[in-house]
């Protein structure tokens, strides 16, 4: 009796193996690290999609697809988060493509341009599985992390690496992302297609969202890889469900590094250092308009004929340029004031800002 319990217990033991899907990585995989890649990859793969945004035939050059793929994942029984920069070129349509090859309809719910993160609002299906977020904070460089989506059109790929840092990325188009105070970077593999997919840790939770890859050049050869920090995806996503658009501040102004400016341009108006902010163009509306920022004048054939303002701190930071100075000011949430150190007219002026969040697009 006691070998028919034993062999009983056994065989149990084997049974709920096979139904998790353990003992059957187990019998086919080497290492514990790769079985476990492999049931992340297998638990998480229900709640990635492939996002497919479709523009009008007259929008793209002849010969060229119509279509825009990137990858995203449920978060919610209806609702998905994928890249801002996969959507906004006003589609005529967006789908998504299910880990099984379904497709479904999508419509855009919200935005984040500021950190590249947009949500979208499937019809005709409810999430097969939603994925859960990690705290991307108390993550180190060298763990792992797992990349699943839709590189190269190919859905359901899964690529391994590890988290190699959090840095500070300037290199930003149209200003998509320019919020993000650091980028997750790692060495898994990420090419077109991936952006929006999740990047996950090895107990499956989100610790990133996949964003873009630095090409390698003549010096560095490869790819990095960078994500968007869950932790603020996280925000942003509550900010955007409560009030429909971001709520980091916004000045409502156009800035340029005083750096790309001409010596003797710098002379002209009495300053000596390339540190600082120009203020190109102010938004009527926008938190600096209020508050009395100066633009700059250009003239009809795009020349700068005379300077704006120049943000030399926000508050009593100073500022190196116009990242370090949007960067401070998204740190705030509407309502905060704060102080501007302007140089106008060869002087330094304070200039008190109500922050505002972003305006309507």
């Amino acid at each position: 009796m006691w070998r028919l319990g034993v062999l009983l217990a056994f065989i149990l033991a084997l049974g709920a193996g096979y139904y998790t899907g353990l003992t059957t990585a187990q019998s086919k995989l080497v290492t514990p690290d790769e079985i476990n890649t492999v049931e992340i990859r297998n638990r998480t793969l229900k709640s990635v999609v492939m996002v497919i945004a479709k523009s009008a035939p007259e929008a793209v050059p002849q010969g060229e697809d119509p279509n825009f793929f990137s990858s995203g994942f449920f978060y919610k029984p209806n609702l998905i988060v994928t890249n801002y920069h996969a959507i906004n070129n006003s589609p005529v349509s967006i789908r998504v493509q299910l880990s099984d090859g379904r497709q479904f309809p999508v419509t855009i719910e919200a935005y984040d341009p500021g950190i590249d993160i947009a949500v979208l609002r499937v019809s005709g299906v409810t999430a097969p599985a939603v994925v859960k977020f990690g705290n991307s904070g108390d993550v180190l460089p060298g763990q792992k992390a797992i990349i699943l989506g839709a590189p190269l059109k190919k859905p359901n790929n899964v690529s391994v690496g590890v988290v190699s840092s959090f840095n500070r990325i300037e290199e930003f188009n149209d200003d998509i992302g320019v919020e993000i105070p650091e980028m997750l970077l790692t060495d898994a593999n990420i090419e077109g297609g991936n952006s929006g997919g999740p990047i996950l840790d090895s107990k499956g939770n989100l610790i990133g969202v996949v964003d873009a890859n630095l090409e390698s050049t003549i010096t560095a050869t490869g790819k990095v890889g960078l994500g968007i920090p869950s932790n603020l995806v996280q925000q942003s996503l509550s900010d955007l469900e409560r009030f429909g658009r971001s709520q980091r501040g916004q000045l409502g102004a156009t800035l340029k590094d005083v750096s790309e400016l001409e010596p003797f341009a710098l002379e002209a108006v009495g300053l000596s250092s390339s540190r600082g902010a120009l203020v190109m163009d102010v938004e009527p509306d926008g938190a600096g308009a209020k508050a009395g920022l100066q633009p700059s004048e250009i003239s009809s054939d795009g020349k700068l004929k005379r300077l704006g303002d120049i943000i030399l701190k926000v508050d009593s930071k100073a500022v190196q340029g116009r990242f370090d100075t949007i960067q401070e000011i998204a740190k705030r949430r509407p309502g905060q004031v704060l102080t501007l150190t302007v140089w106008r007219n060869k002087k330094p002026v304070q200039l008190k800002v109500t922050v505002t969040p972003r305006l309507p697009r």
